[in-house]
């Protein structure tokens, strides 16, 4: 009998992060949709909730991670259980690094949920995964990813002229964290990169 890895259920004080399921669609579609949220992301916006399903199947897939791929967790909020975002890990590929992210909803802007679910990311990357190193990729022009990465203990490692973005390759900024659990790393130059 085949058993399939679940992606776990994480807490924070104001969020679940949780797998994503087919009756996200709606808040994935919406959230995929605007093209304010979308503007940092490489402005690429969904057409239908065909490809919100598609999202769901594909990335939030509990495969993804059981394949050591990432894992993406959908932010709900616990006290109203709105969903909030999503977001989490990408480009790991069972290395000892990978990519962190994620996107909040417009109407949850500016209220600290997108710090809350990237410090939990984080700690998962850390203390379960064993990474020894996380790394966050964002264009020059998104202030508050900057600033967000900047204020949980990131720094900049340097610029990744080819980082793959909405099909096509950009100029992106990236800001590593080290696990406090292994001995500081050495800069490194395939930061960034599959």
């Amino acid at each position: 009998m085949n058993r399939q890895v679940q992606i776990p259920m994480l807490q924070t004080e104001r969020l679940w992060l949780r797998q994503l399921h087919p009756g996200d669609v709606d808040d994935i579609y919406l959230l995929f949709s605007n093209p304010n949220v979308m503007k940092y992301d490489g402005g690429f916006v969904l057409r239908d909730k065909k490809q919100a399903d598609e999202y769901i199947y594909t990335i939030g897939n509990s495969l993804v991670y059981e394949n050591k791929v990432g894992i993406t967790w959908a932010f709900i909020e616990r006290k109203t259980g709105d969903f909030v975002g999503t977001g989490g890990i990408k480009n790991w590929y069972g290395r000892q690094h990978a990519e962190v992210g994620l996107v909040i909803a417009e109407q949850y802007w500016n209220r600290k949920f997108g710090r809350e679910a990237l410090q939990k990311i984080v700690q998962f990357a850390f203390e379960k995964l064993k990474l020894t190193y996380v790394y966050a990729a964002t264009l020059p022009e998104n202030k508050q990813a900057i600033r967000l990465v900047e204020r949980l203990g990131f720094r900049f490692q340097g610029w990744n002229h080819h980082y793959w973005l909405a099909n096509q390759y950009v100029q992106a900024m990236v800001f590593i964290q080290e696990n406090p659990l292994y001995k500081k790393i050495e800069e490194r130059n395939d930061i960034g990169k599959k």
